[in-house]
């Protein structure tokens, strides 16, 4: 059991990775509170994965604003438009998250026009793009998160232009979620309903913990550490010995 939870103001919050392994209906729905009206500034998610082109989440709000990410040759790629008036933009941070390992990414949007990517608490990409207006929570996320896939509902399938047109289902694991560090449950129960975060919705197809096999079954790593890598393995040497 890989769950912990801590007690948090107003409530708790469980963290477990939820491993995404269906090719058809992995999703996770969740929606926001109501009165969420802080500047929508950052995300952060963590990941484990060895798909080089898939689907993370996407968001949809009010007025034609959005923001979805994937990964784009092993490269996180964000794609967001936070004004009606303005044409969508994409920005790209040049660095391979499909490695099996667990990659903690952070996303900060500075007023007007500055997007930052931190990835394992080193700061990768900070970079000026066109000129963004800020939305607030409620306004970019009033109905739906959807997180490793599109799913096969109805009523998700309904949809907007803005949605990714046939994304590959991520395969993979994501963990700790957040926006503007406002918790978003990704299983039930991960979150007391009296905590001022995300609420979740519902999911399809998902197991909690990282779950790709054990890879390190009857490996020889010659007296060094064997570690799964989703699908893979690596052996770890111990201190004084190399590959």
């Amino acid at each position: 059991d890989t769950e912990t939870c801590t007690n948090v103001a107003g409530g708790y919050e469980c963290h477990d990775f939820v491993s995404f392994e269906e090719l058809s209906s992995s999703i996770k729905a969740v929606k926001s509170n109501d009165n969420q009206t802080d500047l929508f500034s950052s995300l952060q998610l963590s990941i484990k994965t060895r798909a080089t082109d898939t689907f993370l989440f996407f968001m949809e709000g009010t007025g034609g604003c959005f923001i979805s990410a994937q990964l784009k040759q092993g490269n996180f790629q964000i794609h967001f438009n936070f004004e009606q008036s303005n044409a969508a933009q994409t920005v790209e941070i040049e660095k391979n998250l499909a490695d099996g390992e667990i990659n903690v990414v952070e996303i900060d949007f500075f007023a007007l026009n500055n997007v930052k990517f931190t990835v394992n608490g080193i700061e990768t990409f900070n970079k000026a793009v066109t000129q963004f207006q800020q939305p607030t929570l409620e306004s970019l996320a009033p109905h739906r998160i959807l997180i490793g896939g599109l799913g096969t509902q109805g009523s998700i399938q309904d949809q907007s232009s803005k949605l990714p047109k046939n994304p590959p289902t991520f395969d993979g694991c994501i963990s700790n979620f957040r926006i503007n560090d406002l918790f978003v449950p990704l299983y039930e129960n991960a979150a007391s309903e009296s905590l001022n975060s995300f609420i979740f919705e519902s999911s399809s197809e998902t197991t909690l913990g990282c779950n790709s096999g054990d890879s390190c079954s009857g490996v020889d790593c010659n007296d060094g550490h064997c570690r799964n890598v989703w699908r893979m393995y690596k052996c770890d040497c111990n201190t004084g010995m190399a590959e």
